[in-house]
């Protein structure tokens, strides 16, 4: 049972660090456990700060970077 704690983590780390290339540093940086709670701040702490602001420019990044991937050549 010790291996699922440390699997999610790292699905979660490889979805952060897909979705936030920005933040993926943080995972060359420090070991899991911390890494993945510096994630979750770093997105958790502006957005709570100015919430609609950062939920509005938070959606239009991920919306970029769908519309990026999806579009063809």
């Amino acid at each position: 049972m010790d291996f699922i704690y440390p699997l999610i983590q790292y699905v979660a780390l490889g979805y952060v660090g897909r979705c936030f290339p920005e933040l993926a540093a943080f995972g060359r940086l420090f070991p899991p456990p911390i890494n993945l709670g510096l994630m979750v701040y770093h997105l958790a702490v502006p957005l709570h700060q100015e919430a609609p602001a950062g939920l509005a420019r938070l959606g239009l990044k991920m919306r970029a970077r769908v519309e990026a991937d999806t579009a063809g050549p």
